[in-house]
Protein backbone atom coordinates (compact mmCIF):
# COMPACT_ATOMS: atom_id res chain seq x y z
CA UNK A 1 0.00 0.00 0.00
CA UNK A 2 0.97 3.17 -0.86
CA UNK A 3 1.30 6.00 1.70
CA UNK A 4 -2.09 7.83 2.02
CA UNK A 5 -2.44 11.63 3.72
CA UNK A 6 -5.91 12.10 4.35
CA UNK A 7 -8.38 15.24 5.78
CA UNK A 8 -11.86 14.43 6.86
CA UNK A 9 -14.10 15.87 6.07
CA UNK A 10 -12.08 17.67 2.78
CA UNK A 11 -14.54 20.49 3.16
CA UNK A 12 -16.11 21.73 6.39
CA UNK A 13 -16.86 25.09 8.21
CA UNK A 14 -14.27 26.74 10.31
CA UNK A 15 -15.11 25.61 13.71
CA UNK A 16 -15.84 21.63 12.63
CA UNK A 17 -13.47 19.49 14.11
CA UNK A 18 -11.22 17.63 11.20
CA UNK A 19 -9.19 14.52 11.26
CA UNK A 20 -5.59 14.33 9.90
CA UNK A 21 -4.46 10.61 9.08
CA UNK A 22 -1.80 9.25 6.83
CA UNK A 23 -2.17 5.53 6.26
CA UNK A 24 0.72 3.36 4.03
CA UNK A 25 3.81 3.85 6.56
CA UNK A 26 6.54 1.61 7.89
CA UNK A 27 5.29 0.70 11.49
CA UNK A 28 7.16 3.23 13.78
CA UNK A 29 8.76 5.26 10.87
CA UNK A 30 8.80 9.19 11.78
CA UNK A 31 7.41 11.38 9.31
CA UNK A 32 6.35 14.77 8.99
CA UNK A 33 2.87 16.70 7.82
CA UNK A 34 3.88 19.75 6.64
CA UNK A 35 0.59 22.10 6.44
CA UNK A 36 0.47 25.52 4.83
CA UNK A 37 -1.94 28.16 3.56
CA UNK A 38 -1.88 31.98 2.18
CA UNK A 39 -3.76 34.63 4.01
CA UNK A 40 -5.54 37.41 2.12
CA UNK A 41 -2.00 39.46 1.91
CA UNK A 42 -0.93 36.47 -0.03
CA UNK A 43 1.46 35.40 2.60
CA UNK A 44 2.46 31.71 3.58
CA UNK A 45 1.68 30.59 6.52
CA UNK A 46 2.88 26.56 7.79
CA UNK A 47 2.60 24.20 10.52
CA UNK A 48 5.00 21.52 11.08
CA UNK A 49 4.01 18.00 12.70
CA UNK A 50 6.70 15.51 13.16
CA UNK A 51 5.13 12.49 14.50
CA UNK A 52 6.19 8.20 14.72
CA UNK A 53 3.78 5.79 12.57
CA UNK A 54 1.96 3.40 15.25
CA UNK A 55 2.91 -0.43 15.13
CA UNK A 56 0.33 -0.62 11.89
CA UNK A 57 2.25 2.06 10.05
CA UNK A 58 -0.60 4.70 10.83
CA UNK A 59 -1.00 8.25 11.78
CA UNK A 60 -3.75 9.82 13.74
CA UNK A 61 -2.86 13.40 14.70
CA UNK A 62 -6.64 13.20 16.87
CA UNK A 63 -4.71 10.59 19.39
CA UNK A 64 -1.28 10.87 18.84
CA UNK A 65 1.00 13.80 20.30
CA UNK A 66 3.57 15.08 17.82
CA UNK A 67 7.53 15.13 18.16
CA UNK A 68 9.84 17.77 19.03
CA UNK A 69 10.33 19.99 16.72
CA UNK A 70 7.00 20.06 15.63
CA UNK A 71 5.08 23.81 15.89
CA UNK A 72 2.78 22.81 18.93
CA UNK A 73 2.58 19.98 21.38
CA UNK A 74 0.26 17.84 23.53
CA UNK A 75 -2.40 15.38 21.56
CA UNK A 76 -4.81 17.99 19.14
CA UNK A 77 -5.95 16.70 16.18
CA UNK A 78 -6.67 20.69 14.60
CA UNK A 79 -2.94 20.91 16.28
CA UNK A 80 -1.66 21.93 12.26
CA UNK A 81 -4.09 24.67 11.67
CA UNK A 82 -4.10 27.04 14.80
CA UNK A 83 -0.06 26.45 15.59
CA UNK A 84 0.49 27.91 11.78
CA UNK A 85 3.82 30.18 11.56
CA UNK A 86 4.84 32.87 8.93
CA UNK A 87 8.86 32.88 8.32
CA UNK A 88 9.10 36.17 10.06
CA UNK A 89 7.26 35.07 13.00
CA UNK A 90 4.01 37.14 12.03
CA UNK A 91 1.16 36.87 14.45
CA UNK A 92 -1.82 38.49 12.62
CA UNK A 93 -3.29 35.78 9.74
CA UNK A 94 -4.76 38.69 7.10
CA UNK A 95 -8.19 38.00 6.08
CA UNK A 96 -10.27 40.41 4.14
CA UNK A 97 -13.44 38.66 3.51
CA UNK A 98 -15.73 35.59 4.72
CA UNK A 99 -14.17 33.06 1.53
CA UNK A 100 -13.26 29.67 1.77
CA UNK A 101 -9.57 28.74 3.15
CA UNK A 102 -7.52 26.49 0.96
CA UNK A 103 -5.09 24.26 3.04
CA UNK A 104 -2.37 22.06 1.05
CA UNK A 105 -0.81 19.89 3.53
CA UNK A 106 2.01 17.02 2.82
CA UNK A 107 3.56 14.22 4.12
CA UNK A 108 7.07 13.77 4.01
CA UNK A 109 9.63 11.14 4.56
CA UNK A 110 13.07 12.44 6.08
CA UNK A 111 12.90 15.73 2.82
CA UNK A 112 10.91 13.49 0.51
CA UNK A 113 7.22 14.48 -0.09
CA UNK A 114 5.05 10.70 -0.78
CA UNK A 115 1.96 12.12 -0.08
CA UNK A 116 -0.65 15.50 -0.15
CA UNK A 117 -3.65 16.87 -0.18
CA UNK A 118 -6.03 19.87 -0.04
CA UNK A 119 -9.31 21.06 2.32
CA UNK A 120 -10.69 23.51 2.33
CA UNK A 121 -12.35 25.29 5.37
CA UNK A 122 -15.73 27.98 5.25
CA UNK A 123 -17.38 30.16 6.96
CA UNK A 124 -20.90 28.52 6.60
CA UNK A 125 -23.33 29.78 4.05
CA UNK A 126 -25.34 31.98 6.44
CA UNK A 127 -22.30 34.42 6.64
CA UNK A 128 -22.04 37.53 4.70
CA UNK A 129 -19.99 40.01 4.30
CA UNK A 130 -21.37 43.71 3.76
Amino acid sequence: MSPVLKVTPESSRIDSPIQITAAGLIPREGVTIRTNIMDGALREWESIVAVNADSAGMVDLSRMPPLEGSTYQGVDGEGPLWSMLRPDQSKFFARNLPVELEYHSELLRDDSVIASTRFRRHFGADVKCD
